[in-house]
């Protein structure tokens, strides 16, 4: 990436990022295309505090599907790949609609109850919480963007979660 295309975010205007990942490429397992356009969101201190709960992830071609996304299981294989290399979802993902629990729910082993719904296995929920909470301390603090950032954000995601 040119340093021209590193700030692309930044002076394009945009203020929220719909990220569409297509059916072909979660079938395929391709997640270069996702993942080259989340790591802008990585390139500066400005565009982490810019887009933080502004990205709207999104699959295509999955309508006429009746499953949830989560329990597809080429979704669940392609967000883990895609986890691996963005874990930073607590930081960006917007909290105004369910991506989070659907990315939640793709990459915990859970049973559904029928009166308490969806019971994600313990320590898959835990190793979940840890490793979003990490990348999300450890972005944040990278950038140099302060622990009441971090503070704020955490509160978000947990009532999220409430």
């Amino acid at each position: 990436m040119s340093d021209n295309d590193q700030e692309f975010l930044l002076e394009s205007g945009v203020d929220s990022l719909q990220v569409v990942v297509d059916r072909a490429d979660v079938e395929s397992g391709n997640i270069e295309p996702i993942v080259t356009v989340l790591r802008q969101l990585l390139v500066s201190p400005e565009t982490v505090r810019m887009f933080m709960d502004r990205v709207h992830l999104a699959f295509a071609g999955y309508d006429e599907d009746p499953r949830e996304l989560h329990q597809i299981q080429d979704v669940r294989v392609y967000m883990s790949k895609l986890d691996e290399h963005f874990p930073f979802w607590f930081c960006f993902i917007n909290l105004h609609d369910d991506m989070l629990l659907v990315i939640q729910l793709s990459l915990c082993r859970y049973t559904i109850d029928e009166q308490k719904g969806y019971v994600i296995e313990s320590a898959d929920l835990r190793n979940f919480f840890e490793k979003h909470y990490m990348a999300l301390n450890w972005l944040i603090e990278k950038c140099g963007l302060g622990e009441e950032l971090i503070e704020r954000r955490s509160k978000r995601i947990d009532d999220f979660f409430s």
